[in-house]
This record gives structure tokens, sequence and C-alpha cells, in this order.
């Protein structure tokens, strides 16, 4: 399989060809999220769950991977009121638009968290 892409200029555009299957990281990863998982951090777990690229363990995040994104601001005329509108939607990539946090695979407890996920870490 080749892909093509291209980088600033339209007229450079060159083959990438993936690397061979016994070069590529096969290994289970496992992504710890919590209440403080926010912004990028809880769009990023909910696509590597989507993709099935680990095991979420944890807590619910505080924040929805369903997020608006570029927004801007402007001055209304005349009011002083100050308008904040949204260019962009981020919706998960299984499509969901639940107003929730990325829920994990494995549930833990805060109260478990410090006694299970510093020795977790330390093992991988």
């Amino acid at each position: 399989m080749s892909v093509k892409w291209s980088s600033f200029s339209p007229d450079l555009h060159q083959d990438y060809n993936p690397q061979p299957k016994a070069k590529r990281f096969s290994r289970k990863t496992n992504l710890p999220v919590n209440r403080q998982t926010y912004s990028q951090a809880a769009v990023t777990a909910s696509q590597m769950q989507d993709y099935s690229f680990c095991t979420i363990f944890g807590e619910e995040t505080r924040e929805y991977p369903l997020l608006y994104a570029s927004v801007f601001q402007f001055v209304i005329p005349n009011t002083g009121i100050i308008l904040y509108i949204s260019k962009g939607l981020i919706v998960r990539v299984n499509g969901s638009i639940k107003l929730e946090g990325v829920m994990p695979d494995i549930s833990i407890s805060n109260q478990l968290l410090d006694e299970i996920v510093n020795p977790l870490l330390k093992l991988l």
C-alpha cells in the first residue's frame, strides 16, 4: 500500500510506504485517565479508545471529547457585548455526540489510583 502526501508545496509529492509489520509497535498499551483529564488529552484518549489502540483505565475524564474548536470573538457595535463563536466542532471518531467524558475500559475509583497507578507505571 502506498499513500500520497504533500508538504506545504503542492508540487512536492512523495510516496509513503508504511513500515513492515515486523518493525511496527505491536505490544499492548494502557492509558490512564481521570477527572483531571481535560482538553486535547480527553480527545486523544477517545481516539485511542475508538481505534482500539489501548486499554483505558481510571476514572471518567472531566471534559468531553466532543468540543468546539477555533473559537474567535468580536464586539457587537453599540452594545459592547463580546460574542464568542466557534468555527468547528470536534466529534468522536465513533460518531458519538454524548455529553460525557471518556469512559475507561477498566474503572478504578480515585482512592485506588495512587495505590495502583504508580506501581503500574513502574512496570511499563
